[in-house]
């Protein structure tokens, strides 16, 4: 039996047909009654009568205990829904669920595995649940998270698009602007079950994964600090510059540089600039945290201009290694090899602290690369730490 207790017709009714919706092979359902709850004997008297005549119709049964000698009517248990539905005036909800969700398997437009995602979202309707963050009969956001999982993933597969922020490709997309931030998460596992081929093992978070379509909160400049002209044109003597990423291809080399180094941070990419880089020719760039498909781009471009070695400083921890991984994985589609630089397991074991929550990545996910031993030790021993706690060096 329940215990929270009831004196309420139609709430008690509610909470029953509540339980038997989420469990609907549940056979022995039975919500309290709040006997001291009533504010008055003809309130009391006028639950009873409604419990009375449901009772006839054999949609409930009274449970009577005794009680100080008494027999007393303690509880309700559940016998026939049909007649709870019809005296709450509500349509069972595989009913109900099956109205919300025809309108949006009726259209026209839905891709292949789509009709797979809602029959999943529809069997947890009707036991009363959400789906993905998607409330019970949320019809309309099932399909704005529809329309952008695919926008999303058709962007992913497209060699070069713009970015875009979130709020303009939500309202060009969903006719909402705030529709993708709402239902971000579901959005981006919506789209790896429509576009399986996206899954390269990375397990990127939601945003890193919209990131690496050009989908980005609000667009990162590319900073960048070293020997660099823009459109052959050689720049003013300042510590670094900043431009759009998508302006990257105007970038060139006034000279040889001795490395470059990719930096996660902005206040480690500002130090590492003013304190080693000024003086050792190296160049240097800011990925803004995940780097964005745009900046990916530049950085691939600007490390392939350099032809020296190239290294990644970012945190250690989940997202660091994950980052990395990422640039990895681009740099090596043209020959170029990533070093990790002040990302080193026993410097983690020396100064890392265990991490508040689980890391999100698994011992062996990361194979065959130079950050195979960090990852696995993150991994497993949860350790973590920030790359502002460290002071820049440099990588060669």
């Amino acid at each position: 039996m329940s215990r929270k207790g009831f004196f309420q017709t139609d709430a008690l009714l509610s909470e029953l047909i509540r339980r038997h919706e989420a469990n609907p092979s549940a056979t022995r359902l039975t919500a309290r009654i709040e006997l001291e709850a009533f504010p008055n004997i003809e309130t009391q008297d006028a639950f009873f009568g409604e419990l009375a005549e449901l009772e006839r119709e054999g949609g409930i049964k009274v449970v009577r205990r005794r009680v100080a000698g008494e027999w007393t009517a303690t509880g309700v248990s559940l016998l026939q829904p049909e007649v709870l539905y019809r005296r709450l005036g509500r349509d069972p909800s595989r009913i109900a669920v099956a109205k919300a969700l025809s309108r949006v398997r009726q259209r026209s437009d839905l891709l292949a595995g789509a009709h797979e995602v809602i029959d999943e979202v529809g069997a947890a309707w009707e036991r009363g649940v959400s789906r993905y963050g998607i409330a019970p009969l949320d019809d309309v956001s099932l399909g704005q998270v529809l329309d952008l999982a695919a926008a999303a993933g058709a962007r992913s597969l497209e060699v070069d698009v713009s970015e875009v922020d979130y709020r303009t490709f939500s309202r060009r997309t969903a006719r909402d602007s705030k529709a993708l931030e709402r239902q971000l998460p579901a959005v981006v596992h919506i789209m790896m079950t429509l576009f399986p081929q996206l899954d390269d093992g990375l397990k990127l978070r939601p945003a890193e994964r919209l990131a690496s379509a050009g989908i980005v909160r609000l667009a990162q400049p590319l900073l960048l600090a070293g020997p660099i002209v823009l459109d052959g044109e050689s720049l003013p003597a300042l510590p670094f510059v900043g431009l759009p990423p998508e302006e990257g291809s105007r970038v060139g080399l006034s000279g040889p540089a001795t490395y470059v180094l990719t930096v996660e941070n902005y206040a480690s990419f500002v130090r590492h600039v003013r304190e080693i880089s000024s003086s050792d020719g190296g160049l240097v760039l800011y990925t803004g945290g995940f780097p964005s498909r745009a900046a990916l781009a530049a950085i691939v471009r600007i490390a392939s201009l350099a032809d020296v070695p190239i290294f990644h400083w970012g945190d250690m921890d989940a997202g660091g290694v994950r980052i990395f991984r990422h640039l990895e994985l681009a740099l090596a589609t043209c020959g170029i090899r990533l070093r990790p630089h002040l990302m080193d397991p026993q410097l983690l074991r020396d100064l890392g602290s265990v991490a508040e929550r689980q890391p999100g990545i698994r011992r062996g996910q990361c194979t065959d690369s130079a950050i195979t031993t960090l990852w696995d030790l993150i991994a497993l021993e949860h350790l973590v730490h920030e790359q502002e706690e460290l002071s820049p060096t440099r990588p060669l």
